[in-house]
C-alpha cells in the first residue's frame, strides 16, 4: 500500500495502525507539497462484522461537526474502489496509554492539567446540539502530543444523544473504562457516562494501573495514598456506578478540577487551554531588541533578508519603535506555544516562508491560538513588500486577568485579517504590535510611555480593563493621541480625559436590570462583595446598591476584600448570619466567582449570585444559578451579529464568543476606518473618531467620546452548564 495513491492527492507512505475494519495511513497531500494527512480506511462493507459500517459513517457525520482544539480536524471523505475512507489531521504523539506505560505515574498537576483539558472537551461535546456522547473515553484514544496537550480520536463509539430515548442502538465499550449503564442493553448512556470514563482515565494516569473491571473496587488509596483527598474524592465521584451519584455535567468537574489546580499554581499558569507562548514587554535595559520582520523589496533575492532585517532592527532600536514582542518567561508563566517562537526566528533568519509553514501547521493543530493568527497576518502583510500600517493592541495576556483578556486577540485577528482581505488601510496592509501590560497598572503605564515614543504609531487600541486605560489616559492626553478602550466600562472612563475613549457602554444600565430581576424574583435581603483594590468593583457596587434600593429591596452586608483571597469562607459565614436571599459580587474575574461558588457550596448555602463577569470565560459554566448581564450576546437577530458569531466559530473552532473579542473587533474596524480616512496624523485621527455620528458593529450602536447607550441588556442565567437567555432589556434613548 504504500505506493497506493488516492484520489490522485493523497500518497500513502506508511501504515499508522491496523485493525479488522481496516487500517490508518500517513498520507502526504500531493496539492500541497509538505502536509501531511491521517486517512482512515473502511474496507469493503461485505468484508465487515454488522455495524462497523454505521459505526464509520457515524463517526464522519459526528466529527464534520466539531471544531475543537482537543479534537482532529476532518479534511476529506470519500468512496473509493469500494472502500470509505475519512481523512483528518495527522496528531504526532503517543498514546496516553503509552506515555504513562513508559514514564510510570503522573504527578497531581500534570494530572490535574490533563483531566482539565479532557473535562472542558467533554463539556463541548455535552453542549451541542444534540449533546454528543463519546462513549469510549480511554487512555489508548488520547494523544499526548509534543508540548503536552492532548488530542482524543476515534469516535467510532460516539452517538447523539436523544432525550427520551430508553436504549443506545449498541451496548459497547472498553472493558474497566466503560460505566455499567454502558453495556445495559435496555439503557441509555449519557453525559455521566463519559463523566465515568474521565475518571476512569484519571486513576490510570495516577496510579498506572488500569482500572478493574469489577465496578466499586476502584480505590486510589490502594494504589497511592500521597495524594490530595480533594482530587482523591473527585475521581472517585466519577467512579460511582449510580450515575446519579456522579457529577451532573462535566462543566462541575471543570470547575472542581479548576479549583484544584489554581491553588498549586500561581495565578495564571493553571495550563488551561489555548496553549499560547505569551507575549511579554521588554523589560527597560533588556540587551536584547526586538526581532523586526519586513519583507525585502520586492526586486531584491531572498538571501539578502538577514541584512535587511539587521538594518531595519537596528534603525527601530534607535528611534525606539517597537515590534511584536517576542515570547519570554516571568514567574509562574511559561510559553505556551514554541511554534510561535520558532516562526519569529525563521523570519528573524530570512526564511519567512517556513515561519508561515510552521504557523499553518500550528493553526491545524490549534485553530484556537489566536497569537499565532495574528503572527500570520503580520508576515502576509510584510511580504507583500507594501508599506504597512502599525497599530499597538494592548491587553492582559498574564497576570489576574489573563485568561479574560487573551479572548481580546480572536476579535484582534478577525478584524485584521477582514481589513487586509478587503485591501488594508488605504491599500497599506495592517500589521498589529500586541503587547502585554501583565496585568498591572506599573507596566501599563511604562507602555504608555513607550508607545507615545513611537511616532509611526497614530492611535492605540486596549488595555482590558477599565483601570489600567485610565492609568494610562494621562500619557496619552499629553501626547494628544487616542487610547481606544474595546471593553473599559467605568463611568470614569467620560469624565477623565477627550483622548480616552471606549467602544462599550457603562455598566449602569445592565447593572440596574440585573437589581430589577432579582427584585421580580421576590428577592429582597442582597448582599455585596467588593474588591477594595479595584475602582471597578467600587463603582459597580455603588450602582447595584442605588438601583436595588430604588426597587425597594434593602442592602443589609457590603463585605470587601483585596485581590484574591485563599477563600471566601468569611464572607459566606457573614451573609448567612446577615440572611441575605441573594448577592451582588462585583467583579469581573471568573477565577473569583469560582472560589466564591466553592464557599457557597462548602457551606451548603445556596444563593442567586450576580455578577458583571464575562460570558463563556473559562469555569464559569459551572457556577449554577450565576447570573449576569452584557450589551452583546451571540444569539441576538441581528445578521451582523450572525455573520461575526460564524465566523468566530470557523476561525477558532470555539463555541460563542463574549462581548470580549467581540468589542475588540469592533475598536479595530472602527480604528482601520479613522486611520483611511483621516491617518495624516495623530491629532486628524482623534477628531476623526469622536465626530463620528452613531457607529453599528456587532456590539450595537456605540459612539465614541460620548455616552450613547443605546444597546440593550441581555440577562443571562447559568443552568447546568448552559448560559440561558432569560430576558432582554430594552434601552432606546440615549442618555
Amino acid at each position: 500500500m504504500s505506493n497506493k495513491c488516492l484520489q490522485t492527492r493523497y500518497q500513502i507512505l506508511r501504515t499508522l495502525g491496523h485493525g479488522g475494519m481496516g487500517s490508518v495511513f500517513l498520507c502526504e497531500d500531493l496539492r500541497l507539497p509538505g502536509k501531511q494527512w491521517a486517512v482512515k480506511e473502511m474496507l469493503c462493507p461485505e468484508s465487515l462484522p454488522y455495524g462497523a459500517r454505521e459505526s464509520f459513517e457515524r463517526e464522519v457525520r459526528i466529527l464534520a461537526g466539531l471544531r475543537h482544539r482537543n479534537l482532529p480536524m476532518i479534511v476529506d471523505y470519500f468512496h473509493e474502489e469500494g472502500n470509505e475512507y475519512l481523512v483528518m489531521e495527522y496528531v504526532e504523539g503517543r498514546t496516553l496509554h503509552e506515555e504513562v506505560r513508559l514514564r510510570g505515574r503522573v504527578d497531581e498537576i500534570q494530572a490535574l492539567r490533563w483531566g482539565l483539558e479532557i473535562a472542558r472537551l467533554l463539556d463541548y461535546l455535552h453542549s451541542r446540539e444534540p449533546p454528543v456522547i463519546f462513549r469510549d473515553l480511554k487512555p489508548e484514544n488520547i494523544i499526548v502530543q509534543e508540548n503536552r496537550s492532548l488530542k482524543l480520536i476515534d469516535f467510532g463509539l460516539a452517538r447523539h444523544f436523544v432525550e427520551g430515548k430508553s436504549r443506545d442502538t449498541h451496548a459497547s465499550g472498553s472493558i474497566g473504562y466503560a460505566p455499567p449503564e454502558q453495556w445495559d442493553e435496555a439503557g441509555q448512556t449519557d453525559a455521566r457516562s463519559d463523566l465515568y470514563a474521565l475518571g476512569a482515565t484519571l486513576f490510570y494516569v495516577l496510579t498506572g494501573q488500569a482500572p478493574s473491571p469489577v465496578y466499586g473496587s476502584n480505590q486510589l488509596s490502594k494504589h497511592r495514598d500521597d495524594l490530595d483527598p480533594e482530587l482523591e474524592q473527585l475521581v472517585q465521584r466519577c467512579l460511582e456506578i449510580d450515575p446519579d451519584k456522579r457529577y451532573g455535567s462535566a462543566a462541575r468537574v471543570v470547575h472542581e478540577l479548576f479549583l484544584l489546580l489554581s491553588r498549586r499554581l500561581p495565578s495564571g499558569d493553571l495550563g488551561l487551554p489555548p496553549p499560547i507562548t505569551r507575549l511579554i514587554p521588554r523589560k527597560e535595559g533588556d540587551p536584547s531588541r526586538p526581532r523586526l520582520f519586513r519583507p525585502a523589496q520586492r526586486q531584491r533575492p531572498l538571501s539578502r533578508w538577514p541584512l535587511i532585517l539587521l538594518a531595519l532592527a537596528t534603525l527601530a532600536f534607535l528611534l525606539g519603535a517597537l515590534a511584536l514582542r517576542l515570547p519570554t518567561s516571568l514567574p509562574g508563566h511559561t510559553p505556551r506555544s514554541q511554534a510561535c517562537t520558532q516562526a519569529l526566528d525563521l523570519v528573524a533568519q530570512g526564511r519567512p516562508n517556513q515561519a508561515v509553514a510552521l504557523l499553518d501547521k500550528q493553526l491545524t493543530q490549534h485553530p484556537d491560538d489566536a497569537e499565532a493568527h495574528i503572527l500570520k497576518n503580520n508576515l502576509y502583510a510584510r511580504m507583500t513588500g507594501r508599506e504597512v500600517v502599525r497599530v499597538p493592541v494592548i491587553t492582559s495576556l498574564t497576570g489576574a486577568d489573563g485568561i479574560e483578556g487573551y479572548p481580546m486577540l480572536y476579535g484582534f485577528a478577525l478584524a485584521q485579517r477582514e481589513i487586509n482581505t478587503q485591501g488594508g488601510i488605504s491599500q497599506h496592509p495592517l500589521v498589529l504590535d500586541v503587547f502585554d501590560d501583565g496585568s498591572d497598572g506599573d507596566r501599563a503605564l511604562k507602555l504608555a510611555e513607550q508607545i507615545v515614543a513611537t511616532p509611526e504609531y497614530r492611535l492605540a487600541i486596549g488595555a482590558f480593563s477599565s483601570q489600567r486605560s485610565l492609568n494610562m489616559a494621562l500619557t496619552f492626553d499629553q501626547a494628544r493621541m487616542t487610547l481606544l478602550a474595546p471593553t473599559a466600562s467605568d463611568p470614569a472612563i467620560w469624565q477623565t480625559s477627550p483622548y480616552l475613549v471606549t467602544v462599550a457602554d457603562t455598566n449602569t444600565f445592565r447593572i440596574q436590570a440585573l437589581a430589577r430581576y432579582l427584585r421580580q424574583q421576590g428577592l429582597s435581603k442582597a448582599g455585596m462583595l467588593v474588591d477594595e483594590s479595584l475602582k471597578f468593583s467600587g463603582s459597580c457596587s455603588e450602582i447595584f446598591h442605588k438601583a436595588f434600593q430604588e426597587e425597594g429591596g434593602e442592602v443589609v452586608a457590603v463585605l470587601n476584600f483585596v485581590g484574591t483571597p485563599a477563600s471566601f469562607a468569611p464572607q459566606v459565614a457573614t451573609l448567612e448570619q446577615r440572611g441575605v436571599d441573594c448577592v451582588f459580587f462585583s467583579d469581573y474575574r471568573a477565577s473569583r466567582l469560582a472560589l466564591f461558588e466553592q464557599a457557597l457550596v462548602e457551606k451548603h448555602l445556596r444563593l442567586p449570585v450576580a455578577s458583571q463577569v464575562a460570558l463563556f470565560a473559562p469555569g464559569l459554566s459551572a457556577c449554577n444559578g450565576l447570573l449576569t448581564a452584557s450589551y452583546f450576546h451571540p444569539e441576538a437577530p441581528d445578521p451582523a451579529v450572525r455573520q461575526f458569531v460564524a465566523e468566530y466559530q470557523q476561525a477558532f473552532g470555539l463555541n460563542l464568543p463574549s462581548h470580549v473579542p467581540s468589542g475588540s473587533y469592533d475598536a479595530l474596524q472602527l480604528a482601520g476606518l479613522a486611520l483611511a480616512r483621516a491617518g495624516r496624523n495623530r491629532q486628524t485621527v482623534h477628531d476623526f473618531l469622536i465626530s463620528q455620528p452613531p457607529y453599528h458593529g456587532v456590539t450595537g450602536p456605540f459612539a465614541l467620546g460620548r455616552q450613547l447607550e443605546l444597546r440593550n441588556a441581555y440577562v443571562v442565567e447559568i443552568r447546568k452548564g448552559r448560559y440561558e437567555l432569560i430576558s432582554v432589556v430594552k434601552k432606546q434613548t440615549p442618555r
